[in-house]
């Protein structure tokens, strides 16, 4: 797993990813979200993210919200996203996203369930 900090590889990664299903990790919070919407500017990042319900992983408000990050504190590999210091990730591969959807609805409840996404996406 390379990583890559250059705006043109972090910014190829969003571009494929408007519409798109991915796993949100932050802190507690294990997600599965679409992507709205994207915006880059001298800063940084600002991500439009929608919660989707899914089984397993049970989400209480699914109103869309921001993730952002300054250029120098994001990262891509193939497989992520990642926000240093800002602490969230974005799991982007479709088919560790549809391994991780699989795992939480099969899962004995929501911590297993959140376990085993979060190994999947990681």
């Amino acid at each position: 797993m390379e990583f890559s900090t250059n705006r043109s590889d972090v910014s190829h990664a969003l571009v494929h990813l408007v519409k798109g299903e991915v796993i949100h990790l932050e802190g507690d919070i294990v997600q599965l979200v679409n992507i709205d919407s994207w915006h880059a500017d001298e800063w940084g990042v600002t991500i439009t993210c929608r919660p989707l319900q899914t089984p397993g992983l049970p989400v209480d408000d699914t109103q869309p919200f921001e993730l952002c990050a300054a250029w120098e504190v994001l990262a891509t590999t193939d497989s992520t996203l990642i926000a240093y210091h800002a602490s969230w990730q974005l799991a982007i591969d479709p088919t560790v996203v549809s391994q991780a959807i699989v795992a939480a609805g099969t899962a004995k409840g929501p911590e297993s369930a959140r376990l085993a996404v979060i190994r999947l996406a990681r």
